[in-house]
């Protein structure tokens, strides 16, 4: 049946649309402007057969909710404002509340030339019953649902259809169609719920939009979120977990969800920025693609670690789980980082050829782990930072507050200053703790103990006359222990450039290229220990350099402290340019309790600089005293015997007799030689005034 008016329409009473055999039908209504209020107006319908005919009586037209709640049960209902020849806008204004009791799973729609506005309910008022209704809403001008009214569909489906734009507050279905909503959009799509309102509820099915401008303020609760066909801006505030797709034409997606978000495998990949906010972000092997210039991330990782595949090129990240956040670059481009917010997990990024910039400042509370080509940081705190740079250029300074280092550099320096104490050990299984590939390596301990448990290397590869490959490793009062729970090696390489000076400082030459120190000069007490006898070996060697090693650090030590350095069995400490040549090179260790080999090879020199006690402070003598005792004078001819006299050649001779000179006997070990020089020392030790004592 089709109502129309040349000037207006006014509805009442029922028409039967109902079929025996066939579809049910359409009861039409179509003028210019339409008015749906509580009472009917100025028109009735005629009675006639077979249609039963409205007869305006006045301008405009106006229905009567209840018309349409009557013949909603029986038919399909069209509400149209085309093709009524008048001079009206063509706008429906739904101004009283259309109770939706009995529709029967029946359609109704609303067809307007220009703008619908919805400032009522539509809904079924009967709170005892369960009708769906499927409800439709076509318009070639705006499309408005006033904040605080509602449209509930029961079990059925909501589309609404606008030439411009769409404005929407209050859609409810429980329907599980995947399109129990469905927007469409030739313009922007607006939700406009007052305060934390709700403008779409779905929670059984999903969500579908397509627009060509910003989809934003949209406050849901639905199971999915399709946003495949969509150019501008989406902003959704989602209740719970939510499956999203599309995207891929969109300016920028900011996604918050009050549960999980999953995503297609293909991921999401808009022109701008992506914002995800959620307990978790999921695809089916947690290894997601979200590719987007700037990428903002502030998850949960509830349900494990999760790596992100991305091409972005700065974002925004947070974890509040203990679970790891792995960024992945899939381009070759350099990655910012604006903020990183760990709240007890992990964070690991990899870029493949690009560089990685930090804020200022970094905690992790876990693991931070850097691959890349470069870095650029300052200050990291973290239980274990690992990190690996294959490129870049410039020395390369980071300030640390970490447990456990693991770190290797190519063609540059890389200097750590720790705060408190620090572990070198190897956290990625690849027989390396701290490396630099044509570099230099410093490590401060500021404060703390200094324990290294696996290799440092350092190598000079190229032969330009500038010494590189040095190693130098201080602490300000603690203590370094080497190689106490597994075998460790600091090995400085330097076969192409070394006969060039600029080694670390003068001592013992110019050409130092292992030093460890002890800079503080606290009168306090501290210990160098290079392995722990049990068969853990210790290896300290400099290939083209020599080997410095300064545990006083320039104090004046009081009685009962020390600073000493230990060589246990399992340790060797050697210096050479070539592994064959003889070892008679300068080896100085004074004070240093020696168990293991020290050897310097022709042309190196080692020193190992230790002491027990350096000053003491003498009691003042008093000046007034005058009652001495004067020992007896002993006769002159007794005070020396010749036979009580042992002179300092005679005692080298001695030891020469027993010895002989190992260094220059090729059958002897360089441990045994080793040993002998401690006895010759020893010994000599004792000689006061060229005496044995």
């Amino acid at each position: 049946v089709d109502v129309s008016g040349w000037q207006q329409v006014e509805s009442a009473g029922v028409v039967d649309l109902t079929a025996a055999n066939g579809d049910t039908g359409e009861f039409l209504i179509d003028p210019w402007n339409i008015t749906i209020v509580s009472a009917d107006a100025n028109g009735s319908f005629d009675g006639g057969a077979p249609t039963n005919t409205w007869v305006p009586s006045a301008t405009g037209s106006t229905i009567n909710t209840s018309t349409i709640t009557t013949n909603l049960a029986t038919a399909n209902v069209s509400i149209r404002t085309d093709g009524g020849g008048g001079a009206e806008a063509g706008n429906i204004a739904i101004n009283a509340d259309i109770d939706l009791d009995g529709s029967n799973g029946n359609t109704l729609s609303f067809v307007a030339d220009a703008a619908i506005n919805v400032n009522a309910d539509i809904a079924d008022q009967n709170t005892g019953t369960a009708d769906n209704t499927n409800i439709s809403m076509t318009a070639s001008g705006v499309i408005t649902v006033a904040t605080g009214n509602t449209i509930d569909a029961g079990g059925g489906t909501i589309e609404m259809t606008s030439s411009t734009d769409i404005n929407v507050s209050g859609l409810r279905t429980t329907s599980a169609s995947a399109t129990a909503v469905n927007l469409i959009s030739n313009g922007a799509i607006t939700g406009n719920a007052s305060g934390n309102g709700t403008e779409i509820y779905a929670p059984n099915g999903g969500l579908s939009v397509t627009a060509t401008g910003h989809v934003t303020s949209m406050n849901t609760e639905v199971a999915s979120i399709d946003f495949t066909n969509t150019a501008g801006n989406l902003e959704f505030t989602e209740a719970d977990d939510v499956t999203v797709s599309g995207g891929i034409g969109s300016l920028g997606i900011t996604l918050s969800a009050g549960g999980s978000v999953t995503i297609p495998d293909t991921g999401l990949s808009p022109a701008g920025t992506l914002s995800i906010t959620a307990t978790d972000i999921i695809d089916s092997d947690r290894s997601i693609i979200l590719n987007a210039p700037n990428l903002t991330l502030n998850t949960g990782l509830s349900s494990g670690n999760s790596q992100v595949n991305t091409t972005a090129t700065s974002g925004a990240l947070t974890t509040t789980s203990g679970n790891t956040l792995t960024i992945n670059k899939t381009d070759a481009g350099n990655f910012s980082v604006s903020s990183l917010n760990i709240a007890s997990g992990s964070a690991n990024f990899t870029l493949n050829n690009g560089t990685l910039t930090l804020p200022a400042t970094v905690t992790v509370p876990n693991q931070l782990t850097v691959t890349a080509a470069d870095l650029s940081a300052t200050n990291i705190t973290a239980t274990d930072f690992l990190l690996r740079l294959s490129g870049g250029s410039g020395d390369l300074s980071i300030n640390t507050n970490v447990d456990r280092i693991d770190a290797s550099v190519t063609d540059r320096n890389l200097a750590i200053t720790e705060s408190s104490g620090l572990v070198i050990t190897d956290l990625d299984t690849n027989s390396s703790s701290l490396a630099a590939t044509n570099g230099n390596l410093t490590v401060t301990v500021q404060a703390g103990d200094l324990i290294i448990n696996d290799n440092v290397t350092a190598t000079d590869t190229v032969a330009d006359g500038i010494r590189t490959g040095l190693i130098d490793i201080s602490v300000n009062g603690g203590n370094i222990d080497i190689g106490s729970s597994g075998a460790a090696q600091i090995i400085s390489t330097n076969t192409v450039d070394q006969s060039a000076t600029g080694g670390l400082g003068t001592t013992p030459t110019n050409q130092a290229a292992i030093r460890i120190r002890q800079t503080s000069s606290a009168d306090s007490s501290a210990a160098f220990t290079f392995g722990d006898s049990s068969g853990n070996d210790v290896v300290i060697r400099a290939i083209g350099g020599d080997v410095y090693v300064d545990s006083l650090g320039g104090a004046a030590l009081s009685a009962g402290n020390s600073r000493d350095i230990i060589v246990n069995s399992d340790a060797t400490i050697q210096a050479y340019n070539n592994g064959a040549d003889s070892a008679d090179g300068t080896v100085v260790d004074t004070d240093v309790t020696n168990n293991g080999t020290v050897i310097a090879h022709s042309g190196r020199s080692i020193q190992l600089g230790a002491q027990s006690l350096v000053t003491t402070t003498a009691p003042e003598l008093n000046n007034t005293v005058t009652d001495i005792v004067t020992a007896p004078e002993i006769p002159e001819q007794e005070k020396k015997r010749p036979e009580d006299t042992l002179k300092q050649p005679e005692v080298n001779q001695l030891f020469a007799d027993v010895f002989g000179d190992c260094l220059a006997d090729p059958n002897t070990s360089q441990e045994q030689c080793q040993k002998e020089q401690a006895i010759r020392r020893f010994m000599g030790s004792l000689l006061i005034g060229g005496e044995i004592q």
